[in-house]
């Protein structure tokens, strides 16, 4: 409702409340132990800050409460978010001696229960719901605990009165309040400046009101809460420390709407009434938005559920009712139902067979229910809406899809597919050569144009003392990777053992009972990964050997790879491996370039190999089949064969 009465009636609280923790004084002695700040209780409590009373407002209605402007607004304090609470029995007492209140539960909790020096507020379940001042509804209800037990508090002898006042009464409780270090119950806001003074809670922490608003409006029962920690923090934003109520949460709604004006018709009943019991209700009960396939040939499609009303007379069934079944004004309908009639059974249901014209497959069909009473059509029929199943009424989001960007419908989508059948290559990026640069030349793994990796071929000990190049099919590359990435690793697997106290240890360690040594020559390998540094150019990748691995490489015949003969092993055999396996991998996952057709995807290599192709060596990669996936990493292998420098 816009009615400018209505909003000023239900417009929230604007007051707001700041809580600021102590900072930590100054240090003037290095070697003492100071104050840190913050909260200083070693325990972890919920603070709950309350509006307790004020200065009515004279610009506000006080239909639902009174609001306060910021000076003189009373807040009470609870240190356990006021959830103390014990409903009074009886009252006792005298003037002299104070009132004495029977409450129910006993005490449960030393720790949580009704001290001296607390205050405890009389208060009713409908304080939540019914905001009026309390000075105005009978009295002051916080009052002073002068001592307590187990099941009986003893409030200042003020309270009498107003506890006696309720003899009789049911559902009155006590709530605990906490005092603040002053030992008062409340304290009265003193405005200047557009916020309070700045308000002492006890243990380091402090809070000051505010106006929140052009407007400044406090009402009773506004409350904040915060968590204070044994660590010293409270969950409160000191970013924007200023917050209006955190409760509670009022919900109004209007009963009726009334128009001043007698010559102009415009009250409105906003209640929702009950109906009378004689009343017969026409009810839904099943087959609307059913949907099915064109079927072939055209003609009229019946729809697989029946369309089901019901007539009931509050709970009870109507047997025997009349329901027409009519067309709607403007819409498709179904063959043989319009104007038809048919009873309700003994459950009060009523239903029939629609079937739907596939002449008009995108049109909405609509057919509806109606009451008869005495054969005139009663108000408010029931209508049950059909369609046809087909792919221009099936949305279609593109998303990122540049090619069926301008599709919104599933049709538009597979006639755009349809069209492109057989134009579209698959989206991967194949290889097209692995080239070993050597000093003496230049070795292809992938010989001409065939797509096929020759596994197990033998090349020279120097075959790729330079660098090993990775070439695409397309290009430029643009994977972003650092120099010493594991991108492209080449990795030789070297006779094992071949340091001298390596043979020495499993000869001795195998030796038969004659204390002959069994174990003469290479047993095993021992994998190494050369050392080179990665670079991208254009469609190339390159694996370029370092300083120290060209060198490596050049010496074989010297080194033959660490199988040199040992003066010192007579035993061992003086015989050498002529090939050293190489191993190369290229991770697939790390290497792509940009879609051209969409900047936002990537076109990953492909290294798939879906089998092999017996021509050379029987153990071929074939590189030349498409398959769009990225984790397929390609990894081959060749021979180092040590040649004479």
């Amino acid at each position: 409702m816009s009615n400018p009465d209505w909003l000023t009636l239900t417009a929230p609280s604007t007051g707001t409340l700041s809580v600021q923790p102590d900072a930590a004084p100054p240090v003037s002695d290095p070697c003492s132990l100071s104050s840190a700040g913050g909260y200083t209780r070693l325990k972890n409590l919920l603070y709950r800050v309350e509006v307790h009373g004020g200065t009515p407002r004279a610009d506000y209605p006080t239909a639902d409460g009174p609001r306060f402007d910021l000076a003189g607004v009373q807040i009470k304090l609870s240190r356990r978010n006021a959830s103390v609470m014990a409903r009074i029995e009886a009252v006792g007492g005298s003037a002299l001696t104070g009132a004495e209140v029977s409450v129910a539960p006993a005490m449960l909790d030393p720790l949580n229960w009704f001290a001296p020096g607390l205050y405890a507020e009389i208060v009713s379940p409908h304080d939540d719901i019914d905001r009026r001042d309390a000075l105005q509804a009978g009295g002051e209800r916080l009052f002073r605990i002068s001592r307590p037990t187990d099941s009986v508090v003893v409030l200042d002898g003020a309270a009498l009165p107003r506890l006696t006042a309720l003899a009789g009464q049911p559902n009155w409780f006590l709530r605990l309040w906490d005092a603040f270090p002053d030992g008062s119950g409340l304290v009265t806001a003193v405005a200047g400046g557009g916020q309070s003074q700045l308000i002492d809670l006890g243990d380091g922490l402090k809070a000051r009101l505010g106006a929140g608003a052009a407007v400044t409006t406090f009402r009773r029962g506004d409350y904040w809460t915060f968590a204070a920690r044994g660590d010293g923090s409270i969950d409160w934003q000191m970013a924007a420390p200023f917050e209006v109520p955190h409760g509670p949460l009022t919900q109004y709604a209007p009963l009726q709407v009334l128009n001043p004006v007698a010559a102009v018709p415009g009250d409105e009943d906003c209640r929702v009434p009950f109906a009378a019991l004689t009343y017969r209700a026409l009810l839904y009960r099943g087959g609307d938005g059913q949907a099915v396939p064109v079927p072939p040939g055209g003609g009229f499609a019946a729809l697989p559920a029946t369309l089901r009303v019901a007539v009931m007379r509050g709970r009870t069934p109507v047997v025997g009712a009349q329901v027409q079944w009519r067309n709607p004004a403007s819409q498709v309908t179904g063959a043989g139902l319009v104007g038809d009639t048919s009873a309700t059974d003994a459950e009060g249901v009523a239903e029939v067979t629609w079937s739907i014209d596939a002449a008009q497959p995108d049109a909405r069909h609509q057919i509806e229910a109606v009451l008869l009473w005495d054969g005139i059509p009663e108000p408010q029929p029931v209508v049950f809406t059909a369609g046809f199943r087909t792919a221009r009424q099936t949305s279609y989001q593109p998303e990122d899809s540049a090619l069926l960007k301008d599709s919104h419908t599933v049709q538009d989508a597979l006639t755009t597919l349809c069209k492109t059948i057989g134009t579209l290559a698959p989206q991967t990026l194949q290889l097209k050569a692995i080239t070993l640069k050597g000093a003496n030349g230049d070795t292809e793994l992938i010989p001409g144009d065939t797509g096929i990796i020759p596994n197990g071929l033998i090349v020279p000990h120097s075959a790729f003392d330079r660098a090993i190049v990775i070439t695409t099919k397309a290009g430029p590359l643009s994977s972003k990777f650092l120099a010493f990435d594991l991108i492209v690793e080449v990795e030789l697997d070297l006779p094992y053992p071949t340091a001298v106290d390596e043979k020495l240890f499993w000869q001795r360690s195998a030796v038969n009972n004659q204390g002959v040594p069994e174990v003469t020559w290479n047993f095993g390998t021992q994998r190494i990964r050369l050392d080179g540094k990665l670079e991208a150019a254009g469609n190339q990748l390159l694996w370029i050997a370092s300083g120290d691995t060209a060198s490596f490489l050049d010496a074989a015949p010297k080194h033959l790879f660490g199988q040199l003969a040992d003066a010192d092993i007579p035993s061992w055999k003086k015989d050498v491996q002529p090939l050293i396996l190489c191993r190369l991998r290229i991770r697939s996952a790390h290497v792509w370039i940009t879609d051209p057709r969409d900047d936002k995807r990537r076109i990953y290599l492909n290294a798939e190999h879906l089998g092999i192709s017996a021509g050379q060596t029987e153990r071929e990669l074939l590189v030349v089949d498409r398959d769009p996936q990225r984790a397929a990493d390609l990894e081959m292998f060749f021979y180092l064969a040590i040649k004479a420098g």
